[in-house]
């Protein structure tokens, strides 16, 4: 059997980004430990995996079953599009650990 005919509705790369978190811990004399965490600093709107793969969708988010004509075979070629899976947003964190003895 013939492969089937691909059509792309975008393009197959996902951008670079860059990640950049900061951290702090403070210890006091008992057992207390304070903490903070800001992760996602930059809070870029950015892609952490891309996957280009078969969609039942038009570049409008529209479904459509059957997009393309069917060939000399009654085949209808599928339409593809990349997948982008957000990256986290900003985030904060604050606590307080306590250790028992």
């Amino acid at each position: 059997m013939p492969p089937t005919a691909f059509f792309d509705l975008r393009p197959d790369r996902s951008p670079g980004y860059a990640v950049v978190n900061f951290g702090a811990t403070m210890q006091t004399r008992s057992a207390l430990t304070f903490f903070a965490r800001i992760a996602e600093v930059l809070d870029r709107h950015c892609a952490t995996a891309a996957q280009l793969g078969p969609t039942g969708f038009d570049a409008a988010g529209r479904f459509v079953s059957q997009p393309f004509p069917a060939d000399a075979q009654s085949r209808y070629a599928l339409r593809n599009s990349t997948f982008y899976a957000p990256d986290a947003p900003r985030l904060f964190w604050l606590g307080v650990r306590h250790a028992f003895d």
